[in-house]
């Protein structure tokens, strides 16, 4: 069977989210070897241009087929999209496939050869359209149309993913397999070598947000918390890692007139060492996000032996489990409470610990490969 991957995305700097999940994904699916796998995606000849040093070196590792569309690029797929929906896709690209993966609905056409499965990782863009771009909404609505009118097998993250598709749309549940994902498993394991986190002189015990510096994700939440840490103990720091290059400007500004603003520290972009690092020194992670469609960062902390406080609601105690201590994220004196409990007893640390060691194995790529060539199987008969 041969399958085909609209990578279109990965033609971008940031490589976080859907393009990580597409680059794992692929990989570990062409390490099994039990498909012909070829990927697509629209650059303009920037690939091409430039010695083949952004998107072939993702998949280095794999002989997979990689077909670029030099005569358009990602952003004029968004453009001119009105002008290409009359194209059929394989004539467009010039490829035939038994079946396609798209990665996200966004992109997915409405006329194409051969059988289709998409990927919705969560619908953000609907539930939430102020916290992204705006532009983003009618395209990904256009994207979830398509959807509810086609006979596409659809992947979703998680069961809150799938169940949000089920009272959102007018998809049949029967149509949507959850397969859960995982985190880079090579990069993220218990590293308290110090070194690794010199450069941002951390000399006190510390409490960690490791994320987007956006406000869905609770951050606002956590600096309310840290005014009454920092005086119940006196001892601790708060660390905030992210691009500052993207932080939200009322986040920034509640940081730069924060009480304790000299007990904060903001490392700006980490390298996956100091990621490390930094999660498997800081005494506690902390992730109240508002909304995930699956939550990634728990997986990291937990990889990394941190203890983890975070929230009950959407995808997350999915993939915390038992593992975590799981808040209403729109409580901060629960996050206080919580945090201050877990900064005073060592032993729920270590039990926290030992707790996300064991829950964090349940999620491998293999494991989220295995079950997609599944999905597969069942496109190619429905």
């Amino acid at each position: 069977m041969k399958i085909t991957f609209e990578a279109q995305h990965l033609c971008v700097p940031d490589l976080r989210g859907i393009p990580q999940y597409s680059i794992n994904l692929i990989n570990a699916l062409c390490r099994r070897q039990r498909n012909e796998y070829a990927l697509i995606f629209f650059d303009k000849n920037k690939e091409r241009n430039n010695g083949h040093k952004y998107i072939f070196p993702l998949f280095n590792k794999t002989n997979i087929q990689k077909i670029e569309c030099n005569h358009e690029s990602y952003i004029d797929m968004i453009k001119y999209r009105d002008i290409a929906e009359g194209i059929n896709y394989n004539n467009r690209v010039g490829v035939e496939s038994d079946l396609f993966h798209f990665m996200f609905p966004d992109c997915m056409p409405r006329l194409i050869n051969g059988k289709l499965v998409v990927t919705v990782h969560d619908l953000i863009p609907i539930m939430y359209p102020a916290l992204l771009n705006p532009k983003l909404k009618p395209l990904f609505e256009q994207g979830i149309k398509r959807l509810e009118n086609n006979d596409a097998t659809i992947i979703a993250d998680s069961y809150n993913t799938k169940n949000d598709l089920i009272k959102l749309t007018s998809i049949n549940e029967n149509r949507i397999h959850v397969i859960h994902i995982s985190y880079n498993e090579d990069i993220m394991y218990p590293d308290e070598d110090i070194n690794k986190i010199k450069a941002f002189n951390i000399n006190q015990p510390y409490i960690l947000y490791l994320a987007a510096i956006v406000p869905q994700k609770g951050i606002e939440s956590i600096l309310e918390m840290f005014k009454q840490i920092a005086k119940m103990q006196p001892d601790i720091k708060l660390v905030i890692a992210g691009f500052l290059t993207y932080v939200h400007p009322a986040i920034l500004t509640k940081i730069i007139k924060h009480p304790y603003r000299s007990r904060i520290v903001l490392t700006d972009y980490v390298t996956e060492d100091q990621k490390r690092g930094l999660i498997s020194n800081a005494m506690l992670f902390l992730f109240p996000s508002k909304y995930e469609g699956f939550g990634i960062p728990v997986l990291e902390a937990m990889a990394c032996g941190c203890p983890i406080i975070t929230s009950n609601v959407s995808s997350i105690p999915e993939v915390a489990g038992d593992a975590g201590i799981l808040i209403d994220p729109m409580n901060t004196e629960q996050l206080v409470y919580e945090t201050n409990r877990a900064i005073q007893s060592d032993s729920l640390r270590k039990e926290m610990r030992e707790k996300g060691l064991k829950q964090v194995k349940q999620f491998t790529w293999e494991k989220t490969a295995e079950q997609t060539e599944k999905v597969y199987e069942l496109a190619m008969q429905s």
